[in-house]
């Protein structure tokens, strides 16, 4: 993508991450798309259905599930949810493969960018909702009773006075859920298993930036060839008295090699005491130095 006589090719760059962008965004969307109207409607039944034990147990339940590391998210998705999703793949390619996006042939592992978005779903729910059944608690109660002596139902009442009041609320939630569902890297490494884009939702060829990050196998090799190939080209220099000089390194595995030899060399010619004379006695002892 760089090279010193041409700088920085914009094209090549483009062609190389433009999958892994799109798969981002297509997956972060998918996961708001699962995921909204889930946690408004469980941020609903906590704030103005549910029982106040059953509303506070469920709260509790929905906080710990924001603080489960996405390792656990991560696993769940590649040895539960994947292989159960891979009739249900099979299944909209038999019938819906007409559709672009249900096409080509279904991965058989299930890991692919729907799994990924359904466990990135899983992982922002408990934000959205916490966001949100905080905002519809501070709705005014004189609105809701207002409504309600209106003659409003309760359903009625939430659609006049809460959902209002709440709307600027929610969409903080929403934002602060896309933020998480963009950035989360672990678990879509390891459910994710595509390396490229297609319209196709079913199969495993797609993936994302998360996917593709140095924590990946992709993604390590792809760094340790660049640094190898930026040792070995740009020709960095060692200079060192009694030795070749000037001489380029090659690769990582030299540069290893030449720093252990230097420290070996450096040891041996640093002189050690054998002791220090003094009114105590001996205070250091060590081996002795080799003669000059």
């Amino acid at each position: 993508m760089y090279q010193e006589d041409e700088g920085f090719r914009v094209g090549e760059f483009l062609g190389y991450a433009w999958p892994f962008a799109i798969g981002t965004v297509v997956a972060a969307v998918m996961a708001l798309i699962l995921a909204t109207p889930v946690a408004v409607g469980v941020a609903l039944y906590i704030s103005h259905y549910a029982p106040p034990r059953a509303s506070k147990t469920i709260g509790y339940i929905i906080d710990l599930l924001a603080a489960i590391p996405s390792v656990v998210y991560g696993a769940w998705g590649w040895l539960v949810l994947a292989p159960q999703m891979v009739g249900f793949y099979q299944w909209l390619s038999d019938n819906l493969g007409f559709i672009p996006f249900f096409g080509g042939s279904p991965s058989a592992t299930g890991r692919t960018i729907v799994t990924a978005s359904v466990v990135l779903a899983v992982m922002i729910l408990p934000i959205i909702a916490s966001v949100s059944r905080e905002i519809f608690i501070q709705t005014p109660k004189l609105h809701e009773e207002a409504a309600l002596a209106l003659g409003a139902t309760r359903w009625e009442m939430i659609r006049m006075a809460v959902l209002p009041f709440a709307r600027a609320g929610i969409i903080s939630g929403i934002m602060l859920g896309l933020g998480r569902a963009l950035g989360e890297t672990m678990a879509v490494v390891m459910v994710l298993s595509g390396a490229g884009f297609s319209l196709s939702l079913i199969s495993a060829s797609n993936s994302t930036i998360p996917a593709r990050s140095p924590t990946s196998s992709g993604g390590a090799a792809a760094v340790d060839a660049l640094e190898r190939a930026d040792c070995s080209g740009a020709g960095a220099l060692h200079h060192h008295p009694g030795r070749e000089r000037d001489r380029p390194l090659g690769g990582l595995a030299e540069q290893r090699i030449l720093g252990s030899q230097l420290m070996s060399e450096t040891d041996t010619r640093i002189p050690t005491a054998t002791s220090v004379a003094g009114p105590a006695g001996p205070l250091l002892r060590g081996r002795a130095a080799p003669p000059a």
